[in-house]
């Protein structure tokens, strides 16, 4: 008991090692559990270190017992704690520079906000209109495609076309110069008239199944177009108005509303 003593007042005196506190709290621990009844206890000197209340000392009654003091560990035996990541670190290092800005860095750093989101609004706005610019180019581009694609399909026959107009125009002239007798039947001509007339219909059926169509002309009644006709002499014509087409030399086509070729007419003009 006085070594307890001794050792009680040498560590209120000075630092004792941990292998000879340990060894004093449990002979704390064993004084307490017997209940000795002491005028001065040697053990009271280790009540600041001890979490048990010891009993009140007999011819004291005014005597308290201590209130509970928790047992402090040493730091040695206390959990690690977990190193903090890299990415914790700076968030907390970027907080702590956030809150240590002041009132004119923060109006600072919101004007180049400010004006860094205005230069992307600008930006945005740029790349929407190239980019209409562009759908409108794709939309041109496919429309003008889808016509061309219809023209060359209405107008594939175009060249092979005109260059049977010359035929045609040969059939026509072959009709008109037999004469009448020669068109009825029985007479010698008869079969070779039947026979051009027979390839001209033939041809103009199939003229007209291609989109080839005749320019209608009547000689002394129609007006001269300069889009249909190709005048090639003029002269006054009794009775006529300048401007009328009263010869036709050859006639005109179109192919699909288009002008394949243009009549050679011949058109009155004013009296001298």
């Amino acid at each position: 008991m006085r070594s307890c003593g001794r050792a009680g007042a040498k560590l209120l005196t000075s630092t004792v090692p941990r292998t000879q506190w340990r060894g004093l709290w449990t002979m704390r621990s064993a004084v307490n559990s017997f209940h000795v009844p002491m005028q001065s206890s040697p053990a009271a000197l280790l009540r600041p270190f001890s979490t048990a209340t010891p009993p009140p000392e007999e011819g004291n009654p005014d005597a308290k017992a201590n209130p509970e003091v928790e047992q402090q560990e040493p730091k040695d035996n206390a959990e690690p704690q977990p190193e903090k990541g890299e990415e914790e670190v700076e968030a907390e290092e970027k907080t702590a520079s956030e809150e240590d800005l002041s009132h004119e860095e923060l109006l600072a750093e919101f004007r180049k906000l400010k004006e860094a989101k205005g230069e992307a609004d600008e930006e945005v706005k740029s790349l929407k209109n190239k980019l209409a610019y562009a759908l409108a180019d794709i939309d041109n581009v496919r429309k003008i495609s889808k016509k061309d694609v219809a023209n060359a399909r209405e107008f594939a026959l175009k060249g092979f076309g005109k260059d049977l107009l010359d035929v045609i125009d040969n059939c026509e002239r072959a009709l008109g110069i037999f004469p009448e007798e020669c068109k009825e039947k029985g007479h010698q001509m008869s079969g070779i008239y039947t026979g051009i007339e027979m390839t001209s219909n033939v041809m103009m059926k199939v003229f007209d199944k291609h989109g080839l169509c005749k320019i209608d002309i009547v000689p002394k009644e129609t007006a001269f177009d300069p889009n249909l006709h190709d005048a090639l002499f003029q002269q006054p014509v009794e009775g006529l108005d300048a401007g009328v087409v009263f010869s036709v030399v050859k006639n005109g086509w179109t192919i699909n509303g288009r002008v394949l070729r243009a009549a050679q007419v011949g058109v009155s003009s004013d009296p001298e």
